[in-house]
C-alpha cells in the first residue's frame, strides 16, 4: 500500500512539473504563439510568429493555456514576432498592450496599420519596430506613446501626415523615421519632448511642413537633412537661442527656400541666429493655410515629372501666382508670372538634376520637387 501511495504521489508530482510554466515558455492558440514574461502577475507577449500563416489577427486582452488552464494578460507584441512575415495584413490590439518591441514588424510587407479594439494602451515604441514595415498610417497608434526607439520607422512607409500627442516625451538616439514619405510632420501637440535627436527625420524627400515642439531645447545633427520639399516650418520659442540646433541640421533641405514661422515680436532674433537666419522668408505669426490646402484650393497640377525640357502648371486660377526656380543648394535661377489657367516652364538649358519650384500665390505657397533628365 505505501509502494502505492509513493507511485500515486510520484505520477502528480510529475504532471504539475509538465504542466507548470516558466517565464520564457511557449503555448499556441488559434495559431497564435505567445510567450509568458511573467508569472506574477501572469503576463505573456506574442512570441515568435515570422512563420505564421495567418493574415488577419485580433489579440485579445486575455488568453489562456489550456495546457496548465492559465490566463494570461497580453501585455506587449516581443522582439522580432512577425519579422519577415509578408502574411499578416491586419492586426488589432487591445488596450492591455503597452509595449511593441525591437523589429517586432519589421520587414513585415503585408501590414499597413495597427488597429485597435477599443483605444490605444501602447506607450512604448521599441528600437527598429517598424523598420522597413509597409505600415502607412501610425496616428491611432501615437495616442498614448511616450517613447519611439532608434530608427523605430526607419524606411517604412509612412505617407501624409504624421502628428503625434502630448505624451510624447522621447525621440532615443537617432534616424527615428528615417526615409519615410510624410507630407506633413506635426510636434507641436508634445509638450514634454525636448529634442528631436540626429537624423530622425534624414532623407524624407516629401516632407513640406513641420510644426516643432513646445518646448524643444535641441536639433541634432542630420535631423531634416535631405527633407528637400520642407517648405514651411513652425517654431514656438520667443528665443531662438534656447534651440541648440546642430549647423548640420538641415543640410540638404529645402530651407533656402522655406518659409519660417517665428513668435511675434522675435523674427529680429530669428534673422541673426545661427541656422535659422538660413531660411528663405521669415515671418510672424502661425502656419495657418497648410501646402496642401494651398494646392488644393488652386487645383494645382503640375507635370510632367521627371521631365527633360517643360513643364506645365496648370490651376483654376494663376492670376498673381508666380514659380520661383531653385537649383538644390538653394540658389535662385530664374523667377516666371504665371497667367490665365496654364504655364509651361521650360528648363531644356538646366542640368540634368533636381529642382525646387517655389509656387507663389495670394493665399499662400508650396514647393515642388521637380526631376531634371
Amino acid at each position: 500500500m505505501k509502494r502505492k501511495v509513493q507511485l500515486f504521489w510520484t505520477a502528480l508530482f510529475a504532471v504539475c512539473i509538465v504542466n507548470a510554466q516558466t517565464v520564457g515558455d511557449v503555448f499556441m492558440v488559434n495559431d497564435v504563439n505567445y510567450t509568458v514574461t511573467s508569472l506574477s502577475p501572469n503576463e505573456v507577449e506574442l512570441g515568435d510568429n515570422k512563420t505564421s500563416l495567418l493574415t488577419s489577427i485580433i489579440v485579445p486582452t486575455t488568453i489562456e493555456d489550456t495546457n496548465t488552464s492559465t490566463t494570461y494578460t497580453v501585455t506587449a507584441i516581443g522582439e522580432n514576432a512577425f519579422n519577415t512575415n509578408d502574411n499578416i495584413t491586419y492586426i488589432e490590439l487591445p488596450a492591455s498592450v503597452t509595449e511593441i518591441k525591437y523589429r517586432a514588424f519589421a520587414y513585415a510587407d503585408g501590414i499597413e496599420t495597427i488597429n485597435f479594439t477599443t483605444t490605444s494602451g501602447v506607450t512604448i515604441l521599441g528600437r527598429q519596430a517598424f523598420f522597413t514595415c509597409a505600415i502607412s498610417d501610425v496616428n491611432e497608434l501615437f495616442e498614448l506613446i511616450e517613447e519611439v526607439g532608434q530608427g523605430c520607422f526607419s524606411r517604412a512607409n509612412l505617407t501624409n501626415t504624421f502628428s503625434t500627442a502630448a505624451s510624447l516625451t522621447n525621440l532615443v538616439e537617432s534616424a527615428n523615421f528615417r526615409e519615410n514619405e510624410m507630407e506633413i510632420v506635426d510636434l507641436s501637440a508634445s509638450t514634454s519632448l525636448t529634442t528631436l535627436p540626429a537624423s530622425s527625420f534624414i532623407l524624407c524627400p516629401n516632407i513640406v511642413t513641420v510644426k516643432l515642439p513646445l518646448n524643444l531645447t535641441s536639433i541634432g545633427a542630420s535631423t531634416f537633412d535631405g527633407c528637400t520639399s520642407l517648405n514651411e516650418m513652425e517654431v514656438e520659442a520667443t528665443d531662438p537661442s534656447s534651440i541648440t540646433v546642430d549647423a548640420s541640421a538641415f543640410t540638404g533641405s529645402g530651407i533656402a527656400t522655406a518659409t519660417l514661422y517665428v513668435p511675434v515680436g522675435s523674427k529680429s532674433a530669428y534673422e541673426v541666429a545661427d541656422v535659422w537666419k538660413d531660411f528663405g522668408t521669415i515671418v510672424e505669426g502661425d502656419i495657418t493655410l497648410s501646402t496642401n490646402e494651398v494646392e488644393k484650393e488652386f487645383n494645382f497640377n503640375i507635370y510632367p515629372n521627371p521631365t527633360s525640357d517643360v513643364v506645365t502648371i496648370n490651376s483654376n486660377q494663376l492670376n498673381d501666382a508666380s514659380v520661383s526656380v531653385y537649383d538644390i543648394t538653394g540658389e535662385l535661377l530664374f523667377v516666371n508670372k504665371l497667367e490665365g489657367s496654364s504655364s509651361n516652364i521650360d528648363i531644356s538649358n538646366l542640368i540634368s538634376g533636381v529642382y525646387m519650384f517655389k509656387i507663389e500665390t495670394s493665399k499662400g505657397q508650396f514647393t515642388k520637387r521637380i526631376i531634371k533628365e
